[in-house]
């Protein structure tokens, strides 16, 4: 507790591969910051896949993150007991879920993370390209799932 303040540990997992940074890293570097001087402490966690190829990994670092490389091209049995671990080891309290990294374990398994909260940012990206009412309908599922598992989002389209 920090000045009457309860202080948490938040774990930012992102689903980005992208070689540049783009406003997307600036701004969680700008939200890691600041959480830090509210006396919360930042996780980061982005595909393994990222290791060779994206300059931005040492930003954060540079900043004082730790940020960790997580496979996710495993059996999701795999990947929960990882992210189990990863959770208990770092006492986070909160997972802010950037697109989708891990998501279906998370969602489907929140009760099994002794107390964490989880929100998910949620780009509700639709493509013209496939059926727009099968889309709908996997976006009412989803928003029904999260209301059921407790699970915040954070809309960009609001």
């Amino acid at each position: 507790m920090k000045g009457g303040i309860l202080t948490m540990n938040v774990l930012v997992m992102a689903k980005y591969s992208a070689s540049k940074s783009g406003n997307f890293i600036a701004s969680l570097i700008e939200l890691g910051l600041h959480l830090r001087k509210l006396g919360h402490q930042t996780y980061f966690l982005f595909p393994s896949a990222n290791a060779t190829k994206c300059e931005w990994l040492s930003w954060l670092s540079e900043n004082g993150f730790e940020v960790t490389l997580f496979d996710d091209k495993r059996s999701s049995d795999t990947i929960l007991l990882d992210l189990q671990a990863y959770i208990k080891e770092r006492k986070i309290q909160l997972i802010h879920c950037h697109f989708g990294f891990c998501l279906k374990e998370l969602s489907l398994n929140l009760h099994k993370l002794d107390g964490v909260k989880l929100l998910v940012h949620d780009h509700m990206d639709y493509s013209p390209d496939k059926n727009i009412p099968l889309q709908h309908a996997k976006q009412w599922l989803l928003s029904l799932l999260y209301r059921i598992r407790g699970i915040g989002v954070v809309s960009v389209m609001e």
